[in-house]
């Protein structure tokens, strides 16, 4: 079984529309320990994909999309069949389809022999979707252009998180559509207070331009919003949405948020950021 990890937007800026259809954006990304189950095995000829969770198997699928475009790049017998089981929300904000995307990416890679440096693998992550090339390395970065040119920043793992989500989809098309963009706030603060660690500098500086549409299209995010900044931790929504992420300084503040809302949402993790932080 493999694990495709989840992430969430620390914050995010909406640059500017580009003239290729794209957004470039200003972002900081940090891994979370939420994640998709994959399995892999081999399979005659073609790819023989099964789903576990609301996503179809279909060629809609990313893994289909990733196998499709590969097949040129290969000489040896491209049959392989998968397995995918959803555990991260579908249409959540947590990149849950991408990071599927890119660790059967990274699999194909290596079973099929080919043999790619960084920009030839960012091309075609960028083909499937803008988000994919992120999940080849799953680390903290400030992320910039469409999502794909990275600065590594110091890890934020290890991190106390909630993940709670209303049960409703957000499409990111439909937000990036209905949104005005403006002038908002400054990701540089954002980082100087990750890179000192300043919890409380973030929980005053954080942010995400998309958060206004998104809760003028579903309401229940915002409410969840509300209701877990009763407590001392940094929430904001994750990317589109639906999903909402709290951040808290110890365990303990984070299971009193955790037993105050396990009740009042679809869907609720408790974890860490990072990747199992602590396997």
């Amino acid at each position: 079984m493999e694990k495709a990890f989840g992430k969430i937007n620390l914050s995010l800026k909406i640059v500017g529309k580009r003239p290729d259809g794209y957004h470039n954006i200003d972002t900081i990304m940090v891994p979370v320990d939420l994640y998709d189950e994959i399995y892999i095995s081999p399979w005659k000829d073609e790819l023989l994909l099964s789903v576990d969770g609301d996503v179809p198997s279909d060629s809609s699928n990313l893994l289909h999309q990733v196998w499709e475009n590969l097949l040129p790049f290969t000489t040896v017998d491209p049959g392989i069949k998968v397995h995918l089981k959803k555990n991260i929300p579908v249409g959540a904000g947590l990149g849950g389809g991408s990071s599927d995307a890119a660790l059967f990416l990274k699999r194909l890679l290596k079973r099929w022999d080919i043999h790619w440096n960084k920009d030839q693998i960012k091309a075609f992550c960028e083909k499937i979707g803008a988000d994919v090339y992120y999940f080849m390395e799953e680390q903290t970065v400030r992320a910039t252009g469409i999502g794909t040119d990275f600065k590594p920043l110091p890890d934020f793992n290890g991190i106390p998180l909630l993940l709670m989500n209303p049960g409703v989809s957000i499409s990111t098309k439909k937000v990036y559509e209905e949104m005005i963009i403006g002038k908002s706030q400054d990701m540089d603060d954002v980082e100087k207070a990750l890179l000192s660690r300043d919890f409380k500098g973030l929980r005053e500086c954080v942010f995400n331009d998309m958060e206004e549409t998104s809760f003028r299209m579903a309401p229940e995010i915002k409410e969840i919003k509300e209701k877990v900044n009763a407590f001392d931790g940094i929430s904001l929504m994750s990317g589109s949405g639906a999903t909402v992420f709290s951040l808290f300084k110890t365990v303990e503040e984070r299971d009193r948020a955790f037993d105050e809302m396990k009740d009042k949402v679809w869907f609720i993790h408790k974890g860490f950021t990072g990747v199992d932080p602590y396997d």
